[in-house]
């Protein structure tokens, strides 16, 4: 999934297996092929209008780009709701793609992925930024959004082709497990592997999540999954990972968070003083936290993404595990300084 050197968190969650090949994508052959045919023509010199990736979570748009990238030998140059996505930043981007061919020549894909999480607020200057990019640039351009309607990328719309990925249905998800847990040497019993697909509700991302963390379990232990909330509060899941203390409950809660990686090392960052009172606790947490940055940051650099398992440990338990007494919960959660100096300014 994604990769230039600002851009080392990527994942909103845990994410133990990346796609190797389109054959491990299931369930939307229509999608990638025409993702294949915009490969195709854009190597061929035809012009081509970007392709927006659109569809539910877990269905394999932001793998789909980058295996599109991988196949045809070109660069992924990224940005997600992770990074800065003002003006300045998306020019710079720009200016990188403006060089149509990287130093094995070949061509520099631009990937916005959660593109429709542009916030105005803080993204100044986005969406004229990326209106002048598509007009000025011959690089592949690919934007990946779980709402094509969203208000926020309302300035894209006949500006890019839409590829549409659909809800993937009990088979597919199935076939994703499977392949996951055979690649992996992870024994999923019948049974689990039925509470796994039902509670996924067709996101293949989430259901191959639940079969990592739950690798070797028993059925009771399904129980922990819950019904699914991809909308979870970001205060919940501050909750759950400074309360508890055990790795599986923690590693849930980010799982299930709709924030990108970066962004919770922000949040948890933030909030460690208000949650750890001893010293021994807090430079444990921080230490944490620092090495997640570490792998995210490996990650990156090696596009080797079993290091995002390795920093959503550290993110979740490390942080968690750090305590030696119940927290204080009394104090109430503030926003990173990062985001309220962007919201002041």
């Amino acid at each position: 999934m994604k990769g230039d050197a600002n851009t080392g968190t990527y994942a909103k969650a845990a994410e133990p297996y990346v796609p190797s090949s389109f054959n491990e994508i299931f369930g939307n052959a229509d999608a990638i092929a025409q993702i294949r045919k915009y490969a195709v023509d854009i190597d061929n010199g035809v012009e081509r209008k970007p392709l927006l990736l659109a569809g539910p979570p877990g269905t394999g748009k932001t793998a789909s780009a980058h295996l599109i990238a991988k196949e045809r030998g070109w660069k992924v140059v990224e940005m997600n709701a992770g990074d800065y996505r003002d003006a300045e930043s998306i020019n710079s981007i720009a200016a990188t793609a403006a060089s149509s061919r990287h130093l094995f020549g070949g061509s520099n894909m631009v990937l916005f992925d959660e593109i429709d999480e542009l916030m105005p607020r803080f993204d100044t200057g986005a969406a004229a930024a990326i209106e002048k990019l598509i007009s000025h640039t011959r690089s592949p351009i690919i934007f990946i959004a779980d709402d094509q309607w969203s208000q926020s990328i309302r300035f894209l719309r006949g500006k890019v082709d839409t590829v549409q990925f659909k809800r993937l249905d009990s088979a597919s998800v199935r076939s994703a497990v499977i392949l996951f847990a055979k690649k992996n040497r992870i024994a999923v019993s019948e049974k689990l592997l039925d509470l796994i697909v039902a509670k996924a509700a067709g996101d293949a991302r989430s259901a191959i999540n639940d079969a990592w963390a739950l690798a070797g379990a028993g059925e009771d232990d399904a129980d922990a999954l819950g019904t699914r909330n991809r909308k979870e509060e970001i205060f919940g899941v501050l909750d759950k990972v400074f309360k508890s203390y055990t790795v599986s409950a923690s590693l849930f809660a980010i799982m299930n968070a709709d924030e990108e990686q970066g962004m919770l090392i922000n949040w948890i960052g933030e909030n460690i003083p208000k949650r750890y009172r001893r010293i021994s606790e807090i430079y444990s947490a921080y230490d944490s936290l620092s090495l997640a940055s570490i792998y995210l940051s490996r990650a990156s650099r090696s596009q080797y993404y079993t290091y995002w398992r390795y920093a959503n440990v550290f993110i979740s338990s490390g942080v968690a595990l750090s305590k030696e007494q119940p927290p204080d919960m009394m104090s109430r959660y503030t926003y990173p300084k990062q985001i309220k100096s962007m919201s002041e300014s």
